[in-house]
C-alpha cells in the first residue's frame, strides 16, 4: 500500500539551511538523503538525514553564473549519480539560475551541459512542468529589484509515477528570497523494502524436474571421472560440486520470474485489436467499448483460473496456504530498542544493535568444571568398532529421500531438489565427499558459514528477545547431519527418559496432553492435591553450552569419532544476521543450530543430563508405585507434585542445575497452577512466579470467485487438522460437541456467503459444502489414539496413567461431577475395553460403530430440544432412564411403557411443532443411520 510524504526544498533561516521532510515512519527506512553542492547544511538537517534510509537523492546546488562553473557542476553531479543502483529512485532538489524559457544568449546557446541536455542524458523528468498551476504558484525566486520572478528551483526524478504533485507554498514566509517547493510522493513501502533485501536467486524447480535428464547430462559432462576426486581435499570437492550444480541448474531452469503475468494470449490479441482501433481514431465507437469490456473480463477470469491452479497445486503438494499470498517484502524490524531501552529507527544503528545482541547471546556464559574437562578427554569407542563403517550410497539415497522439498537454500544457493535430480554422478561425488568428512572429522569451510533470519513470535516488536533466529544452512551440510541422525537416533533416544516426548519416534504432544488430562481428572475426582509449574527457558536452543552437548554425547556412549566431528562443526560455526543488510560474521560459541536435523537431538541430550543430576525419585505423585514428577517436550517442561513445598524445591533445583549448562529460566513466562483453593506462592531467585488460572484462510473461504469444491478441499486439508488438534485427549460432552458444530457451521456459512439470519438448515448447508464432519473426525481420532496407546510395548506415562486408580484415596459418593476421558470408550466397548484394544483387528472393527454411536448422541441433545420447543415451562420433560435392554416395539411405545418416563403428567396441551419434528427427522437422515431409539423419540415427541 502506498505511503505519502512531502519533500520541501532547502530554505535559509538565521543563516542556517535545513532540508525539511514530512513523512510516515515506515518510509524513513527506505528513504535516505544526501547533500551535494556548494551549500552547507545545519546540524538539525544532518540529524534528519540520518533517520532516512532508501536512496533518496536530494542535491542542493549553489548559484553558478559562469558557464564553466555550470559545466563543472553537471560533471560533478553526473559522477555522483553514476554509482547509484539503477533500480533505486533518484530525486534531486535543484536550485540553479536557469529557466526553461527560450534563451538567445550566446553563452547559453553554445554551452553543451545545459539543464535540458542533462535531463535527456540522465533520463530525468522536471516534475514542476507536469502539473498545471497558476503563475503565482510556480515562481520560486524573485530578483532583488522585485520586478522579475523566475522558476529556478526544480524537483527532478527518474520515476515520474511516484510524484503526485509539485507546488509552491506562497503563504509561508521563510525569510529567504526563495519560496518553498513541495513535492508529494507516493511509494509502496513494502515493495521498496523487498528490493533492499538481498535474496539468493532461485530456480524454477518445476522446470528443473521436467528437464532432469538434461540436468543430469550437464552434471555428468562437468564431472566426467569421479575417481579423480579421491586426490582432492573436501573443500575442492565441495566447491566443484557446488559450482557444477549451480551452473547446470541455471542453464536448465532459468531464474524464476517473480512478476505475475495475468494476461493470456487471447487477451493480448484483444489488446492488439484495441490498438488498431485507436490508430483508426475509433475511441468513442461501440466496438472500442466492447473490446475494453472483453479485455477486463478476460484478465479477471484468467487471474481467477491461475489462483485456482495455485490452490490445487498447494493442496496436492501439501503446502501451507501462506505460499499463495503475495510475497511482498515486509519490514522485519523498523525500529528497535538498545540495552538502555532507547528506541531507534536508523538502519545502521539497528544493524549494530542486532549484531551486539546476538554476539552477546552466542558468547559462552558458563565454563565447564575440571571434572567435566577430564571426562571430555576420554575417547569412547564402541565394541568391535576399530574400523568405522563408511557412509554407503544407500544411506545417502535414503537421507535425500527423507529431506523435504521447497526449503530455502543456504549461502551457496544449492537446494534439495538440485541434489535429488542430480542423478548417479551427484550421488557418487556425495559418496566420496561424505566419507572424506567422516574420515577427517572436518567439514568444508563454506559449511561453517550460515545466514540467520529473525522471525517475530509475539510481544513487543522492538524487543529482540521476541524474535526467533532461524539459520539457513547449506543443503549438503544438512544431508550430512541427516545421515548422522539416522545412524545415532536409536542410541540417542535410548538415553532419554520416558518423560521426554520431544523429537522422538512414536512420541507426540498428544501423549503428554492425555497424561495431563487424566491426571487432572483423577486428582479432582479423588481429592488429591495437585501442584504444577510450567517452565519456560529464555532462548533455550541458542543458550546451551557446546561443552554440555559434547559431555552429554560422552554420557550416552556415542563413538568418539562422531563426537569429534560434531564438536568440530560447532567450534567453527559462524553466522550473519540478515536484515536490510547483513551483519558481520558472528562466532557461535554456544547454542545448537536451529534448522539442523540433529540439533533437537543434541539439545535433548544436554537437557537429559540436567535431569539425571536431580534426585527427585521421592517427589511427585505416586502412579501405581512410580512417581510422576515432571513431563517434557524438548524445552517445554511441567513439574508435578502433591505439595507446594516440593514444588518450591524442584523449581529451585532445576533453576540451579540448568544454569550450569547455559539455560536461563524466564521467570516472567513461567507459571504455576493448582487445584487447591489457597493462593500458591512460589519464589525463584527472589522472583515471585505468577499463578495462572485453571482465520487466516478467510481470503479463500470468503471469496465467491473460487468454486465450492476448491473451498471444500482447503477446509478438509488445512482447517480441519487445526480444528481437531489434540482432540484425541478431549472428553466428549454435549457442550463441547455443540461448540465444535457451531464453529463448523459458521465456517460453512462463510464459504457459502450466507448469514445466520438467512435461516438455512444445517442439512442444506452440509449438502452444499460437502466438507467432512468435525464430530466424526474427532471421534475417529480419539478411537484410533486410544487403541494405539494401549498397544504400546513401552511403559510410557500415557499408558500407565490410564490404568491408574488411587487406591489410597477416596472419592465422593455418586457419579463423578465431570465426565472422564474414558467414559464414552467404556460405554461403547464395555468394561473390558482395554483388553479389546490389545487386538488391533477387533478394535478396528468397532471403530465405525463407535463413530456412528457418537453421531447418534444427538439423542442426548434432544433433551434440550424438547425443553425448548415442546413447552418452555419445563414441566413436561425429565431425563430419560437409560437401560441396556431398551425395547422399541410398538406395543411398548405407550405412555404406560418405558418411554412414558420421558414426560410428566400435565394439563398443558402444547405440542411440539411440525417444523421441529421434520428438522429432527432430517438430522437422522443426514447421519445415515436407522437408530430405532432415536426414531422412537421422534414419534413420542409428535404425540406430546
Amino acid at each position: 500500500m502506498g505511503k505519502e510524504c512531502e519533500i520541501i526544498n532547502t530554505i535559509k533561516i538565521r543563516k542556517l539551511q535545513y532540508l525539511g521532510r514530512v513523512m510516515r515512519r515506515q518510509l524513513r527506512l527506505i528513504i535516505q538523503g544526501k547533500i551535494r553542492g556548494g551549500r552547507s547544511i545545519g546540524r538539525r538537517g544532518v540529524s534528519w538525514l540520518k533517520n532516512l534510509r532508501n536512496w533518496f537523492k536530494c542535491s542542493s546546488l549553489g548559484l553558478f553564473r559562469a558557464a564553466v562553473d555550470r559545466i563543472m557542476m553537471y560533471h560533478t553531479l553526473k559522477m555522483f549519480l553514476k554509482n547509484i543502483h539503477k533500480r533505486l529512485y533518484q530525486i534531486l532538489d535543484m536550485d540553479i539560475k536557469l529557466t526553461f524559457n527560450v534563451c538567445t544568449s550566446i553563452s547559453y546557446r553554445y554551452v553543451r551541459h545545459t539543464l535540458m541536455n542533462y535531463l535527456e542524458e540522465r533520463q530525468l523528468f522536471a516534475m514542476n512542468s507536469f502539473f498545471n498551476k497558476k503563475p503565482q504558484r510556480k515562481w520560486t525566486w524573485i530578483i532583488p529589484n522585485g520586478n522579475t520572478k523566475n522558476e529556478i528551483d526544480y524537483i527532478l526524478t527518474t520515476e515520474k509515477t511516484i510524484i503526485k504533485d509539485v507546488t509552491v507554498l506562497n503563504r509561508f514566509s521563510t525569510g529567504s528570497d526563495h519560496r518553498l517547493v513541495r513535492a508529494k510522493l507516493r511509494i509502496n513501502s513494502q515493495f521498496e523494502t523487498k528490493k533492499k533485501i538481498e535474496n539468493v536467486s532461485k530456480l524454477d524447480m518445476e522446470k528443473l524436474k521436467q528437464s532432469k535428464d538434461e540436468y543430469k547430462q550437464k552434471i555428468k559432462e562437468s564431472i566426467p571421472v569421479t575417481r579423480d576426486l579421491e586426490n582432492k581435499n573436501i573443500d575442492e570437492i565441495n566447491q566443484l560440486l557446488t559450482d557444477t550444480l549451480a551452473k547446470a541448474g541455471k542453464e536448465v531452469a532459468q531464474t524464476r520470474i517473480k512478476k505475475e503475468n495475468y494476461v493470456s494470449q487471447e487477451t493480448k490479441n484483444l489488446m492488439s485489436k484495441r490498438k488498431t482501433l485507436l490508430e483508426q481514431d475509433k475511441r468513442n465507437t461501440v466496438d472500442y467499448k466492447e473490446v475494453n469490456k472483453a479485455i477486463r473480463r478476460n484478465i479477471k477470469d484468467y487471474k481467477r483460473r491461475v489462483q485456482e491452479e495455485k490452490i490445487e497445486k498447494a493442496i496436492e503438494q501439501n503446502k501451507n496456504m501462506k505460499c499463495l499470498k503475495p510475497q511482498l517484502g515486509t519490514i522485519q524490524i523498523n525500529s528497535i530498542k538498545n540495552k538502555e531501552g532507547t528506541e531507534t529507527n536508523n538502519v545502521e544503528e539497528i544493524i549494530q544493535i542486532t549484531q551486539e545482541y546476538y554476539k552477546n547471546l552466542y558468547n559462552t556464559k558458563q565454563k565447564p568444571t575440571q571434572e567435566i574437562l577430564k571426562q571430555l578427554q576420554i575417547k569412547i569407542k564402541n565394541v568391535n568398532s576399530d574400523l568405522q563403517p563408511e557412509i554407503s550410497k544407500n544411506e545417502i539415497r535414503r537421507a535425500l529421500k527423507e529431506m523435504k522439498n521447497n526449503k530455502s537454500p543456504g549461502k551457496d544457493g544449492v537446494t534439495v531438489e538440485m541434489l535429488k535430480h542430480g542423478g548417479k554422478t551427484t550421488r557418487e561425488v556425495l559418496y566420496i565427499l561424505m566419507n572424506k568428512i567422516l574420515m577427517t572429522k572436518q567439514i568444508p569451510n563454506s559449511w561453517n558459514e550460515a545466514i540467520t533470519l529473525l522471525l517475530f513470535k509475539k510481544g513487543d516488536k522492538k524487543d529482540l528477545k521476541n524474535y526467533r533466529p532461524i539459520t539457513l544452512l547449506n543443503v549438503m551440510y544438512k544431508l550430512l547431519t541427516k545421515i548422522l541422525t539416522n545412524r545415532l537416533t536409536t542410541k540417542l533416544d535410548g538415553y532419554q527418559a520416558r518423560e521426554q516426548a520431544g523429537f522422538r519416534k512414536s512420541f507426540s504432544t498428544s501423549d503428554h496432553l492425555l497424561t495431563m488430562k487424566i491426571l487432572i481428572e483423577k486428582t479432582n475426582e479423588y481429592h488429591i492435591p495437585l501442584y504444577m509449574a510450567f517452565i519456560d527457558f529464555e532462548k533455550a536452543f541458542d543458550s546451551v553450552e557446546h561443552w554440555a552437548v559434547q559431555n552429554s554425547l560422552q554420557n550416552s556412549r556415542i563413538d568418539y569419532r562422531y563426537t569429534d566431528l560434531i564438536t568440530n562443526i560447532y567450534n567453527k560455526a559462524t553466522t550473519t544476521i540478515k536484515l536490510m543488510k547483513q551483519t558481520e560474521p558472528i562466532k557461535i560459541n554456544r547454542g545448537v543450530r536451529q534448522g539442523d536435523t540433529i540439533s533437537p537431538k543434541l539439545f535433548n541430550q544436554a537437557l537429559e543430563d540436567v535431569f539425571k543430576r536431580l534426585h527427585w525419585d521421592d517427589l511427585g505423585i505416586n502412579i501405581n508405585g512410580q512417581n510422576l514428577n515432571h513431563l517434557r517436550y524438548a524445552d517445554d517442561i511441567v513439574l508435578i507434585t502433591e505439595k507446594s513445598e516440593e514444588l518450591q524445591r524442584m523449581m529451585e533445583e532445576l533453576d540451579r542445575e540448568s544454569t550450569k549448562i547455559g539455560l536461563k529460566m524466564n521467570y516472567s513466562k513461567t507459571k504455576t497452577m493448582t487445584n487447591q483453593p489457597e493462593e500458591l506462592i512460589i519464589t525463584v531467585a527472589q522472583t515471585k512466579i505468577e499463578q495462572a488460572s485453571f482465520g487466516k484462510l478467510s481470503y479463500i473461504l470468503k471469496n465467491s470467485k473460487y468454486p465450492q469444491y476448491l473451498k471444500t478441499r482447503v477446509f478438509n486439508q488445512c482447517i480441519l487438522p487445526v480444528l481437531t488438534y489434540g482432540s484425541q485427549t478431549w472428553t466428549f460432552t454435549k457442550e463441547n460437541m455443540e461448540k465444535i458444530a457451531k464453529t463448523e457451521r459458521s465456517m460453512e456459512r462463510q464459504m457459502l456467503n450466507i448469514k445466520l439470519s438467512d435461516k438455512k438448515r444445517n442439512e442444506w448447508i452440509s449438502n452444499k459444502t460437502k466438507v467432512k464432519d468435525v464430530s466424526t473426525q474427532v471421534a475417529k481420532l480419539k478411537w484410533k489414539f486410544a487403541g494405539h496407546t494401549l498397544r504400546q510395548k513401552d511403559e510410557r506415562w500415557t499408558k500407565t496413567i490410564i490404568h491408574w486408580r488411587p487406591w489410597n484415596h477416596k472419592r465422593k459418593r455418586g457419579r463423578p461431577q465431570t465426565m472422564r476421558w474414558s467414559d464414552d470408550l467404556k460405554k461403547h466397548a464395555g468394561s473390558k475395553w482395554m483388553q479389546i484394544a490389545q487386538n488391533r483387528e477387533a478394535w478396528k472393527k468397532e471403530e465405525e460403530a463407535y463413530i456412528q454411536g457418537w453421531m447418534l448422541r444427538a439423542a442426548v441433545c434432544l433433551e434440550l430440544l424438547l425443553a425448548e420447543v415442546s413447552c418452555n415451562c419445563g414441566r413436561h420433560y425429565q431425563r430419560p432412564k437409560r437401560t441396556e435392554n431398551f425395547k422399541t416395539d410398538s406395543d411398548d411405545s405407550t405412555e404406560s411403557g418405558e418411554h412414558s418416563k420421558f414426560f410428566k403428567k400435565s394439563s398443558c396441551k402444547r405440542k411440539m411443532s411440525e417444523r421441529n419434528i421434520i428438522r429432527l427427522e432430517n438430522n437422522v437422515l443426514l447421519q445415515n443411520t436407522d437408530n430405532e431409539y432415536l426414531h422412537h423419540l421422534i414419534n413420542t415427541c409428535s404425540n406430546v
